[in-house]
């Protein structure tokens, strides 16, 4: 107004005014409210993420606890002392008492294994850990846990007595198999039990042996896991995890004592000869092993021929002295 010293701003500007209040109210009250929803949403979903990764890896933990010390005592039962007391297991035993050792031991576990594979005895098929990371079908999805956890027992067992399976493989499956387990009991989507049954197998090499960054390497290396941020992170927090839980009565320090060795252009020379010699021999064995596997998946078959024939040239025998 005239003569006035109050200014009125025109209504364009008030509109405009209005108009930028209400945009920023706007991005403060929507924009704002919908992310820190999104993010409390993600902080959650990863916290009990977090959560299921310590409980398998602390579970995978203890697995290798319990075979490290199932090994101890049926080394100490073989030889009569343990690998703490002597690293080469054979040293300081009777050469009698060795060959024992092996000959009980193997026949145990030779019946213990037909008897979980055995469809008679209620067995069938094991699952490897690549199958229970395929997932593909229910017996991968969820083998026998008693059966499963019996042949990682049995194992262990025959590498306890001095048999050359390789004392990794038991924890691995052993592992994998509580991943499996804990996963399904938390309803987990299909990726990330298919991460977490891959990083509690890898765990389990790592707790065995006491080598975490090895068990890394082997999860993606060995197991062909994608690599992601997040496969890396459940991946090392799992080994690490599993690892700690171990060393709780597993030693760091290394398994067998390794001594500085001379080597020469001759040395060097026989060992690619060896290597050239040698290679036809484990192939062949390769292939023989993989032809054992096929017969023995279909024993109840052969066993049943096999007891056919026997009873018909029985019966025939019998006619015949009649």
């Amino acid at each position: 107004m005239p003569g006035c010293g109050v200014r009125v701003a025109p209504t364009g500007g008030l509109l405009s005014a209005m108009v930028r209040g209400g945009l920023r109210a706007f991005v403060h009250n929507v924009v704002m409210r919908r992310g820190g929803k999104r993010m409390m949403r993600a902080f959650r979903r990863y916290t009990v993420l977090l959560a299921w990764v310590v409980l398998v890896g602390v579970a995978t933990g203890c697995g290798a606890i319990v075979l490290h010390w199932v090994l101890g005592v049926i080394e100490v039962v073989a030889f009569g002392h343990d690998e703490m007391l002597h690293p080469i297991i054979t040293y300081y035993s009777s050469t009698p008492r060795r060959v024992v050792a092996l000959v009980v031991v193997g026949f145990c576990v030779a019946v213990t294994w037909y008897v979980l594979q055995s469809r008679r005895w209620g067995g069938g098929p094991l699952a490897s850990v690549e199958s229970m990371v395929r997932a593909q079908s229910l017996a991968e999805r969820r083998p026998g846990f008693v059966r499963q956890g019996v042949h990682a027992l049995v194992q262990i067992v025959a590498v306890g007595a001095g048999s050359p399976v390789g004392k990794e493989v038991a924890p691995r499956e052993l592992g994998a198999l509580f991943a499996g387990r804990i996963a399904d009991w938390g309803h987990l989507p299909e990726g990330t039990r298919r991460t977490l049954v891959a990083s509690a197998a890898a765990a389990g090499l790592a707790a065995d042996y006491q080598v975490p960054v090895a068990g890394v390497v082997f999860l993606f290396e060995a197991l062909g896991l994608g690599l992601s941020v997040k496969n890396v992170l459940v991946g090392a927090f799992t080994v690490g995890v599993a690892t700690a839980t171990a060393h709780l009565t597993i030693s760091d320090q290394a398994t067998y004592p390794v001594v500085l060795v001379q080597t020469c252009w001759e040395s060097l020379a026989l060992a690619v000869l060896l290597g050239v010699v040698l290679a036809p021999g484990a192939l062949w064995f390769r292939r023989l092993l993989g032809w054992a596997q096929r017969v023995g998946s279909q024993t109840g078959v052969c066993c049943g021929g096999f007891r056919w024939c026997l009873r018909r040239w029985v019966w025939c025998q019998w006619c015949c002295r009649r």
